[in-house]
């Protein structure tokens, strides 16, 4: 077998050459068939083209003839001279005329016999001829013998001068000649051309037939078949030695390769040989008879062996000495063999192993044993070069040459196995350990539901059973519903080859349980099952989700309650607040009845807004808030609130600061009203809460990346301050501080809001401060610096008191099922000269409006027999164009009311209590009205200034006695009457104080009409003969 792989691999390569050598001898012969088929065509579009020139000049001259009618023979000679000159391969060119004699020649020399010839006498000359003059076309004739001699052919040229034929131009060619001009002798090719079968010319006898490519001329009659034949000078351009180089190249190669397999082959052999050699080496050993031969003879023959062995090898003498150490010992001991040749083998001992191996080893030569473990389980330790112990499995033989024992250990260090074993056993218990501790049942099963083992869970033994009945069928075992669920998800995890989770119920006993189940696929045909108890977390799912659910009806229950209640205190607020605004249009009251509405339109205020942060607070709890942001004026807003809260911190002799860094841009995006309503609720705070100093609001600008910027807002106060248990709790929902108990009044809602609106906004907020001291509020909010385009106008809130005249009076529908919201509407309107009817329901709205066509309508939403929504939709409905205008007049507040109604069909929406301002801006900007507005009043400033100066000097001529007779019992009323904003309740008590003490109610008055109520505490905390109750 040896000898015969290398030659059936010498001749399968030799195949291969040989078959590649054909392959490129046969693209050889391609491409000289290639090159000679070239030339033939090479030789073919010459002859084609020659023969084309020659033909074109003689018609040229008959041309010529036809348009001179007739040529002179004189200017005839001279045209025929010309061509001969400019074109070889002509014998003659000759007129024949109409009788077919031939009458003119030139050259007339050397063709004087064919001089007057009678060509019609001639068959083959009198048929080319008569063809010609019957397809008025030039001919050629076939080879012919020519009257000078030699061979040629004809072109005959016909004449017709009109319909009237003048005989031939007869173009003469000697065959060697033309076809000598036209195709010059080439070295590389032969030619020879036939005009049917017979040759009429050849460049010699061709002497490669068999290369020989043919092409044929066909033109003007003629059909000259053209053989083109390489020669030896191109057949040897076109061969190459490179396939003659690769097939001896490839031979030698192939059987070069065939040797060195089977050198290979020889070598595996050789070293096959080694192997068994070394298997025997023992053997050999016991049975030399000399030692010494024996031992050189071994060590010359298994040198080489024992050099490249992984173990260490070590042979000692009797005294223990060393006698062989091979390279594996050198790498395990860390000594060369010249270090240790002769050297006691307790060398390679720790110390303390020395005595007791010297003790067995003079015991084992007592013996008869051969071959022996080296201590217990053949384990013993060596000790390296440098001093490092490490444990090594050891066997030791012995041999007895001539008397003298010789021992050799075979050695292997077992420091990484020991390693690994004790790898193996920290992670099987660990594994253990982990599995004990799973409260998983682990099943191994078969595809088929057939048990394979299993480790029972302490918790799953309780109320399974089952599960201990080894060997069982699973699919059996169990309810035929979990049996068909456990078969389809063990199928789809083997499918899949990915681990499958479901969970199931499973009454056990009377008690439903609840089981997961991951399936884990092991095998393609064994799965590994964890089965686990996930009854009490199922039972706390279940607890929860009803949990959640009671929660979200509570929830759902408070927003009905809210919006309910919105709508409830809204609409009678709506006619309070509404009717406040019609009332003091009128001219006629008197000072103290707009102080009384005045009031009364405060007191509205107020109940609104406590309103307002309630709704506000369940609107962001709901998370139906949501941001809006526009680009507006930043600086404007900040002067606005600092106009709006002068007069209150004059009031109370506070500076109001507003330092505004200059890097804070004008224009920003942003939600303007959300960010006043913080600073509003702020800034209201530091007034409320601070009695002396100042209250300052600084911007600055804390982050910039191209036009998104972060702004800090830092609200300081020179106040009461809070009590630091008291700061994590401070925006909490309804807590105030205890200087907020004690000062005044509000829902504790301000801080809450601000912080979840800036939640909102992306912002957040912190607090510092110290009780006696002051308070520093701080938020931080990103926006995006923008240019002051598309901004809103400022609304304008002076008085609308008239329409400007000569404008078209518009028809207002008032649809509203309350007859006060109706009347209400009905005077604002009636008194600006507006058209108006009113409608209590959506029905009879719908019916208005079908015979009525009101330019706007203001639509309630919450009204019986049709609501809003659908009294809409039905007026859009019966629309042919949507030109009619309707807005949304609402107590229902939330931005869903707003969506639906817009939805429905609405042009806009404004929530109930309305300001008579807006409710005319609305109806300015969709009707396009132009008003005429009452003179403006004094600005809150001004009028701040005002009772400034007044507070200076409110006690001035008071009688002191007088105010210290009232009880305190009267004072605490009226603190109690501040705190809770009760300006009804504030000026009943006043009217108590005798005429003298004027000065003091009014100053009094006028702080309660401008919701002053932290002022008149003050004052009343103030009053000298008071203090010992306030202290």
């Amino acid at each position: 077998m040896r000898k015969i792989l290398p030659i059936l691999l010498g001749v399968l390569a030799s195949i291969a050459v040989f078959f590649l050598w054909h392959q490129l001898s046969v693209q050889e012969q391609l491409h000289i068939e290639e090159l000679t088929r070239a030339e033939a065509t090479t030789i073919e579009n010459n002859l084609n083209h020659e023969l084309s020139n020659r033909i074109r000049a003689l018609q040229r001259m008959a041309k010529r003839w036809e348009n001179s009618n007739g040529i002179p023979k004189v200017v005839w000679e001279a045209d025929t001279t010309a061509y001969l000159n400019d074109f070889y391969g002509y014998r003659a060119i000759e007129y024949v005329d109409p009788s077919y004699h031939v009458r003119w020649i030139t050259p007339l020399a050397g063709n004087e016999a064919a001089q007057d010839k009678d060509l019609s006498q001639e068959p083959r000359r009198q048929i080319t001829l008569k063809i010609s003059q019957e397809l008025r076309q030039p001919i050629v004739t076939g080879t012919i013998s020519l009257v000078q001699g030699g061979q040629g052919f004809l072109v005959s040229i016909p004449l017709f001068v009109g319909d009237r034929f003048d005989g031939f131009i007869l173009g003469v060619f000697q065959i060697p000649d033309i076809f000598a001009g036209i195709l010059p002798i080439s070295k590389s090719y032969k030619i020879q051309i036939f005009d049917r079968n017979q040759l009429i010319y050849s460049q010699g006898e061709p002497s490669q037939k068999s290369w020989k490519k043919t092409t044929v001329v066909k033109a003007y009659g003629v059909n000259w078949q053209i053989e083109v034949f390489p020669n030896l000078n191109s057949l040897e351009k076109g061969h190459s030695l490179l396939p003659n180089i690769l097939l001896i190249a490839g031979l030698i190669s192939a059987w070069l390769f065939a040797i060195v397999v089977y050198l290979a082959q020889l070598s595996f052999y050789r070293i096959r040989q080694f192997e068994q050699a070394n298997q025997q080496l023992q053997w050999e050993i016991r049975q030399r008879e000399e030692i010494e031969i024996a031992l050189e003879i071994s060590q010359s023959r298994f040198a080489g062996i024992l050099d490249i062995a992984s173990d260490a090898i070590i042979s000692v003498d009797r005294n223990q000495c060393i006698t062989l150490f091979n390279q594996g010992a050198e790498k395990v001991f860390g000594y060369s063999s010249q270090e240790v040749l002769g050297k006691p083998l307790s060398l390679l001992l720790p110390k303390r192993f020395a005595p007791m191996h010297e003790h067995q080893v003079r015991n084992y030569a007592q013996t008869v044993e051969e071959t022996r473990q080296m201590a217990e389980r053949g384990e013993i330790f060596g000790r390296r070069k440098d001093g490092q112990e490490f444990p090594a499995e050891a066997s030791i033989s012995k041999l007895n040459l001539n008397g003298e024992i010789i021992f050799t250990t075979f050695l292997r260090d077992i420091t990484a196995k020991k390693a690994a074993e004790k790898a193996l056993r920290e992670s099987e218990a660990t594994k253990k350990a982990i599995i004990e501790a799973i409260p998983d049942l682990l099943i191994r099963m078969r595809s088929n539901g057939d048990y394979l083992d299993f480790i029972p869970s302490n918790e799953f033994s309780v109320f399974r059973p089952d599960v201990d009945r080894y060997g069982a069928n699973v699919y059996e075992i169990l309810p035929p519903n979990l049996a068909e669920m456990r078969m389809h998800y063990t199928q789809k995890a083997l499918q899949l080859g990915m681990m499958q989770i479901y969970e199931h119920e499973i009454l056990i006993g009377e008690k439903m349980c609840y089981e997961e189940i991951r399936i884990v696929p092991l095998l393609p045909n064994e799965v590994l099952i964890m089965v686990r108890n996930i009854s009490d977390r199922k039972h706390i799912e279940i607890e929860l989700r009803q949990a959640m659910e009671a929660a979200e009806a509570a929830n759902l229950a408070k927003s009905v309650f809210l919006a309910n209640m919105s709508h409830e205190l809204r609409t009678p607020l709506n006619v309070i607040l509404g009717f406040t605004q019609v009332m003091a249009r009128d001219t006629s009251l008197t000072s103290s009845q707009k102080e009384n509405l005045e009031t009364i339109r405060r007191s509205g205020d107020h109940l609104l807004s406590l309103i307002n942060d309630v709704l506000d607070l369940s609107k962001i709890e709901s998370g139906h808030y949501t941001l809006e942001e526009t680009t507006f004026d930043l600086i404007a807003m900040l002067h606005s609130l600092r106009s709006m809260l002068f007069e209150r911190a004059n009031s109370q002799h506070l500076q109001l600061i507003f330092a505004i860094a200059s890097e804070v841009p004008q224009f920003i995006i942003a939600d303007a009203p959300k960010l006043r309503q913080i600073l509003l609720n702020l800034l209201s705070n530091a007034i409320k809460f601070t009695n002396q100093g100042s209250v300052t609001l600084q911007v600055t600008v804390q982050q910039r990346v191209k036009e998104s910027l972060q702004l800090q807002f830092q609200v300081i106060d020179t106040g009461v301050g809070i009590a630091a248990e008291e700061l994590e709790t401070i925006f909490d929902a309804f807590v105030q501080a205890q200087a907020g108990r004690k000062s005044t009044n509000g829902t504790g809602l301000g801080l809450t809001i601000s912080r979840k609106l800036l939640q909102l906004m992306r912002g957040e907020i912190f607090v510092q401060s110290i009780p006696g001291e002051g308070s520093t509020f701080t938020f931080v909010i990103p926006v995006v610096e923008t240019k002051g385009v598309n901004l809103e106008p400022e609304q304008n809130n002076l008085q609308v008191i008239g329409l400007v005249p000569h404008q078209i009076q518009r028809r207002i529908l008032v649809v509203d099922d309350q007859k006060e919201n109706r009347l209400l509407l009905v005077k604002l309107l009636v008194e600006l000269g507006f058209a108006v009817r009113e409608a209590s329901n959506g029905q009879e709205a719908v019916e208005i409006w079908q015979e009525w066509h009101p330019d706007l309508t203001w639509m309630d939403i919450r009204m019986p027999i049709l609501d809003g929504y659908e009294a809409t939709k039905q007026i859009r409905s019966m629309e042919t164009e949507p030109n009619s205008i309707i807005i949304a007049l609402t107590a229902q507040a939330s931005q869903s009311d707003r969506t639906l109604a817009l939805a429905a069909g609405c042009n806009d929406y404004i929530s109930k209590p309305f300001r008579e301002e807006t409710l005319f801006d609305k109806m300015r900007e969709y009707l396009g009205l132009k008003y005429i507005y009452a003179e403006p009043k004094a600005t809150a400033n001004e009028q701040m200034d005002s009772l400034d100066i007044e507070s200076q000097d409110f006690l001035d001529g008071c009688d002191l006695n007088v105010l210290k007779s009232f009880s305190f019992d009267w004072f605490n009323q009226l603190e109690n009457a501040a705190v809770c904003g009760d300006d009804v309740a504030i000026t009943e008590l006043l009217s108590q104080l005798p005429p003298t003490l004027s000065k003091f109610t009014t100053y009094l008055h006028k702080l309660a009409d401008n919701y002053q109520f932290e002022q008149i505490i003050q004052i009343i905390s103030t009053l000298p003969f008071l203090r010992v109750y306030y202290d």
